[in-house]
């Protein structure tokens, strides 16, 4: 009997365990969604992400424009963003300027007047989790110079071999243009192979269109439009 007994007594106090498990398990879930929603409220939300748009590296000019738009995710309570921008070897404007330090969207201008590329960082840092954060690589480069101001004449019929020159940056794609542009004018002849050459000038040509053009103002005295009847100067 005692065996019996004390056999009940286990199965009742095993059951009761069980219920008590089942009792605490719902208060202890409760317990850890109101934690994380008081963090997300309050304190820090560890579960933010943030991501920055273009993500970088930048390479621009100075003195032009970028724009960069910050998006954070499971941001519940709208902490909101800060930018910050440093630089190797510059300080405050000199690595720049944002037009704000809390906007999600931000316009950003690289300085001026330097005389060395500079590299300068745009850092994005969620405020309600600080270890969310995003860098941006800016490579800001001088303006184009070119550095051959004067060149020499040209003659007709010779290849021209002055060489152009140009620092900062510039491609050969802007000189192309320019010798395109002097071909389509007729001024220059490229040739492939060969070179550039300066177009010379057909004297005997422009001794006709000369002597031509004299004689159309010629016949603009002589054929003078007759002119307009009364009734249609009354109307």
């Amino acid at each position: 009997m005692k065996n019996v007994s004390s056999n009940q007594n286990l199965s009742i106090m095993r059951t009761d365990r069980r219920f008590d498990f089942l009792r605490i398990l719902p208060l202890a879930f409760c317990a850890i969604f109101l934690a994380g929603f008081f963090a997300g409220c309050g304190g820090g939300n560890s579960m933010i992400t943030i991501q920055v748009s273009p993500p970088g590296p930048i390479s621009m000019d100075e003195g032009q424009t970028q724009i960069f738009v910050a998006t954070l995710g499971l941001d519940t309570g709208n902490k909101g963003v800060t930018w910050t921008l440093t630089g190797t070897g510059c300080a405050g404007t000199g690595c720049g300027m944002i037009t704000s330090t809390t906007a999600p969207q931000i316009t950003y201008t690289s300085p001026t007047g330097l005389t060395a590329a500079q590299v300068v960082s745009l850092e994005a840092v969620s405020n309600g989790n600080s270890g969310a954060t995003k860098t941006v690589s800016i490579t800001v480069n001088q303006a184009p110079q070119f550095t051959t101001l004067t060149l020499p004449n040209g003659s007709n019929g010779v290849g021209y071999s002055q060489q152009i020159a140009a620092e900062f940056g510039v491609s050969r794609t802007p000189i192309r243009q320019a010798l395109q542009r002097l071909e389509f004018e007729r001024l220059v002849d490229v040739r492939d192979g060969v070179g550039t050459i300066v177009t010379g000038v057909d004297f005997v040509a422009l001794r006709s269109v000369y002597a031509l053009r004299l004689r159309i103002t010629e016949l603009i005295g002589d054929f003078s439009p007759a002119p307009m009847p009364e009734e249609a100067v009354a109307d």
